[in-house]
């Protein structure tokens, strides 16, 4: 427990204490900024301000272009978007198998198999999300997209994710010709993934 009694966790503290300490000057700059009421104040509202622009920023986007996103989040820095849909949209287009429609019985790994190769996908087009696995999402397909970015960064990273997305779909239909893991795995994830969001 991390109290002010806990005297295991000060003397581990203490002991660490020694290599970490900031210079005085940097000590004293911080005590100096966080005792101003005021610009905390102003800081904390202004970053309010511009999260709240990126915010509506990025879902306007994500509605823009349909991509499917968590809905009804009012703290942090990013939102949820679940890429899979756009890639079964991009396969569509140029394709007339169904591709991400498929079976009920798809298995975590291979769903866990696409979400990673769409993520080599993205970085591929030089933009980095954290995917769904990394924070113990239970559907495959999820990415989180961080919003707290400068206007055109944010808008420029957005529109790469879309482009890497539609890639990855016309990839998925590439398969169609010679056997493709990708292929396989993603013909069969949406219903199971429909399944467990509306549960």
């Amino acid at each position: 427990m991390i109290s002010q009694e806990n005297k295991p966790l000060h003397q581990s503290l203490e002991s660490q204490s020694y290599f970490t300490c900031p210079s005085t000057f940097a000590d004293r700059a911080s005590a100096d900024l966080l005792s101003n009421t005021a610009f905390i104040d102003n800081l904390i509202a202004t970053n309010c301000a511009r999260l709240a622009r990126n915010y509506k920023l990025t879902t306007g986007f994500l509605d823009k272009n349909k991509v499917p996103y968590h809905k009804g989040s009012n703290v942090g820095f990013f939102v949820w978007v679940d890429l899979f849909p756009i890639a079964a949209s991009a396969a569509a287009a140029v394709s007339s198998r169904p591709c991400l429609r498929g079976a009920r019985d798809a298995n975590e790994t291979s769903l866990r198999a696409a979400e990673a190769q769409l993520e080599q996908m993205l970085l591929q087009h030089r933009v980095f999300l954290s995917t769904g696995k990394t924070f113990g999402t239970e559907v495959p397909g999820w990415f989180r997209i961080a919003f707290a970015y400068e206007t055109a960064y944010l808008l420029e990273g957005l529109e790469r994710v879309l482009k890497a997305t539609k890639a990855f779909g016309r990839e998925i239909v590439a398969g169609q010709e010679k056997p493709s893991p990708v292929f396989q795995i993603l013909e069969e994830i949406r219903p199971q993934q429909e399944g467990l969001l509306s549960n």
